[in-house]
């Protein structure tokens, strides 16, 4: 784990020189979403159901901010 985080700060700083670190956080999240979605739809799972967790989530992720 730690091999893969440090790996993973070399290729920021590395980037930093061409990418700006916004643009670098907003691709890794947005492929990270792709590969959840991937991986839900290929094992079933409904991520946008309608379950009563939205409004204690949307609160959570506020407090969190």
């Amino acid at each position: 784990m730690c091999l893969c985080l440090a790996i993973g700060q070399v290729a920021i700083k590395v980037a930093n020189a061409g990418i700006s670190p916004l643009l670098q956080a907003g691709m890794r999240s947005a492929a990270a979403a792709l590969v959840l979605g991937i991986i839900a739809e290929f094992r079933g799972i409904k991520l946008f159901a309608r379950d009563g967790t939205f409004w204690p989530g949307l609160l959570t992720s506020i407090l969190f901010a």
